[in-house]
């Protein structure tokens, strides 16, 4: 079993991090780094680390908030699929807003770029679904088109099958800040569940400290890759 807690970066992690910490999302804004700058991302963490690329939203969407269709996406697809082998990533992150829906169209629609994007690579993509996704619904699809969903273990049991867990804990809403409580909670059901592999991504105010104390919490319990 190895399970590893990480943040998101816009920079090469640097030692305090790597001492620490053996994972990262690598996170863009609206910039496609070219895939030779993400090569010395690689080259700066060595071997063990591991990445996961979390695709920027303007491979995904169009301008207009629209999901693209594969054809409006192909640029992006190839970028995703080039910044992934630079960085040896092993998991492709889609974040979605409220497209797609859960309606016949916009699923065919994502179930296309998918399609576009597995192409590509053979990294495993992980969905983090918002709008109108319940749980339950997008873990069915996602099973169904052969991709992990990103879980909450805060506000939700992790019962997702197959082999990988991929939780994202992120400071929105009411929930500003995550104590040495809620981590412990979080180990624990990453102990419980106890997949072949996890990865738990925080997004917060002091994720670097959060998820120090989430790797250490799961290192006492020999969750953690060394």
């Amino acid at each position: 079993m190895r399970i590893l807690a990480g943040t998101g970066v816009d920079a090469p992690p640097g030692r305090t991090y790597t001492a620490a910490l053996s994972f990262a999302e690598a996170m863009f804004s609206d910039s496609l780094p070219r895939p030779a700058k993400l090569g010395r991302w690689r080259t700066a963490v060595g071997d063990a680390f591991e990445y996961a690329l979390v695709a920027p939203t303007t491979t995904l969407y169009a301008p207009n908030g629209e999901l693209r269709s594969a054809a409006d996406a192909a640029d992006g697809i190839r970028w995703i699929s080039a910044a992934a082998g630079a960085l040896r990533a092993r998991l492709v992150v889609l974040e979605t807003g409220g497209t797609p829906t859960t309606g016949q169209r916009d699923r065919d629609r994502f179930r296309a770029l998918i399609d576009g994007i597995r192409a590509g690579g053979d990294t495993q993509i992980v969905w983090h679904p918002a709008g109108l996704w319940e749980p339950e619904a997008a873990s069915a699809f996602a099973a169904s088109i052969g991709i992990v969903r990103a879980v909450d273990p805060l506000s939700e049991s992790i019962d997702e099958d197959g082999p990988i867990v991929y939780a994202r804990l992120r400071a929105v809403g009411g929930r500003r800040r995550f104590s040495d409580d809620m981590l412990e909670s979080v180990a624990d059901a990453f102990a419980e569940r106890a997949p072949e592999a996890g990865y738990v991504a925080i997004h917060a105010g002091q994720s670097f400290r959060n998820a120090s104390t989430l790797a250490a919490l799961l290192a006492e319990r020999g969750d953690a890759a060394p």
